[in-house]
């Protein structure tokens, strides 16, 4: 009986991760309220994902508030040029629908790839942003080259955010557990490419704690 309360046990490491996952659920949802900060938000949810779930580094409320602290400001700009940038491709594809002739179907080929590009770079964008400082601008360009180097990982990177906003519109309850679970899924994907940009340490420096390079 005591090997089974053993925190070393799979059954109570199952237990534990859950847990932490559902607890980072529900710290997603409450940073996210504002709306305005969902940027944010999902940039520590990533992190903390990766850092914690993962690599069973740190604590989930101190990573994710020392993330979503950090970030804050230029999540949430990233996050404002996302949203800005799918509504205006999507206002202008509509747009482009009632055009008749080659003029609206040239039209609704470039809009459409427009918006599917800003998608793309928004899955992206806070990902990377919890990795790696850089001016936004440079962030938004190394999206962009990210997005096209590695095409067939970034539809299934599209694909998993889409199925998971699906899921959270026609099932809400999910928010307690889907947000995290899906950025483990995520992180499995986008790890790899993070990991070719993420620079060793030099011989001579002083030794840290790597855990994104494992």
């Amino acid at each position: 009986m005591n090997g089974f309360f053993n925190m070393d046990n799979p059954v109570m490491r199952f237990l534990g991760k859950t847990f932490d996952v559902m607890v980072l659920c529900l710290l997603w949802a409450i940073f996210s309220i504002p709306i305005i900060t969902i940027g944010a938000s999902t940039t520590a949810l990533y992190y903390t994902t990766v850092k914690v779930i993962r690599r069973d580094r740190g604590y989930i409320l101190k990573e994710f508030w020392k993330s979503f602290r950090m970030n804050f400001l230029q999540a949430t700009i990233c996050w404002l040029i996302v949203v800005g940038g799918t509504a205006l491709f999507c206002m202008n594809l509509k747009f482009a629908c009632g055009i008749e002739g080659d003029m609206g179907t040239l039209l609704m080929l470039i809009y459409g790839f427009l918006g599917i590009l800003v998608l793309g770079c928004g899955a992206y964008i806070f990902p990377v942003l919890s990795r790696f400082t850089m001016k936004t601008i440079q962030l938004l360009k190394t999206c962009v080259f990210l997005f096209f180097k590695y095409i067939p990982r970034s539809i299934l990177l599209l694909l998993i955010v889409a199925v998971t906003v699906f899921l959270l519109y026609i099932m809400p309850g999910v928010i307690f557990i889907l947000p995290a679970s899906a950025a483990l899924v995520f992180s499995f994907v986008m790890e790899p490419i993070l990991k070719i940009y993420t620079p060793h340490e030099e011989d001579g420096e002083e030794k840290k704690d790597e855990w994104y390079l494992e």
